[in-house]
């Protein structure tokens, strides 16, 4: 076992969740260090194959690779906020509550788009939760 498997084994262990949860990143696993730095990286692919895209919007793989990268994007962020929320519960944290605050400003409708990312098998056949009115507001087909 390398070392950093150690230290997240280390952490599922410790005592009280909100520490353990603190101590969450590149050192232990899969935390929110860890997705934050893969939006980072991601955004760049994103620019990239925008602009591939932008170039030659008659091809195909440049228009998979644009949106490919976009759907990669929405699952980043949503662990990043799954991380903010759940550290915020344990720890009422107020300026992660400010900057939870100011994220949902910008993109209020990140949890929505996570969820037809997660699950757009369903959706790609019409029958997402919005699409069959399980979940509300429904979705019209051809809707923006």
């Amino acid at each position: 076992m390398d070392k950093h498997e150690e230290a997240q084994r280390e952490a599922e262990q410790a005592e009280g969740k909100a520490s353990a949860l603190h101590r969450l990143g590149w050192e232990t696993g899969a935390g929110a260090t860890i997705w934050a730095r893969s939006i980072e990286d991601e955004l760049a692919r994103h620019e990239a194959a925008r602009k591939l895209h932008a170039e030659n919007t008659a091809d195909l793989q440049a228009w998979e690779r644009l949106h490919g990268s976009a759907l990669l994007l929405v699952v980043a962020i949503h662990q990043v906020l799954a991380f903010e929320s759940r550290v915020r519960s344990l720890t009422g944290d107020a300026e992660l509550a400010k900057a939870r605050t100011r994220f949902d400003a910008v993109g209020p409708d990140a949890e929505e788009l996570r969820h037809l990312v997660a699950h757009l098998d369903a959706y790609a056949v019409g029958q997402g939760l919005r699409q069959t009115g399980k979940a509300m507001p429904p979705l019209a087909e051809g809707a923006p």
